[in-house]
């Protein structure tokens, strides 16, 4: 069900057909994003919000591979920002793009459309 869900948001919310029910990959855009949700939700039952104290948090953040993996979710969702086709407008980061730069003469940072993308795909 996971798989069929990240292909039907890939190709209506991105454009792009992810093929998750295709390949039987574990680290895919799929498994990546119910990874990083479920470190979050640890991480909001934390009694101690360790990941924001100086030096030792970046640290733990690696260590527990939170990092590394909110890193891999980002650039993949920075590659499929790189290939959407604005002037289209047949997915819904499409339009997103085309009216980011139609309002905005591109205003958002990278970094906010791609904060947008991920909460799309949540």
């Amino acid at each position: 069900a996971v798989a069929y869900t990240a292909d039907v948001i890939g190709l209506v919310g991105f454009g792009q057909d992810l093929r998750t029910m295709e390949s039987q990959e574990q680290e895919g855009l799929a498994s990546s994003m119910h990874r990083l949700m479920a470190m979050t939700g640890q991480r909001a039952l934390a009694p101690i919000p360790y990941w924001t104290i100086p030096g030792i948090g970046p640290l733990l953040s690696r260590l527990e591979g939170y990092a590394p993996l909110k890193a891999g979710v980002e650039q993949e969702m920075r590659r499929i920002l790189a290939n959407t086709k604005p002037e289209s407008g047949h997915s819904i980061v499409d339009k997103m793009v085309a009216a980011n730069h139609r309002d905005n003469q591109g205003g958002l940072p990278t970094e906010r459309l791609v904060g947008n993308a991920i909460t799309l795909y949540i």
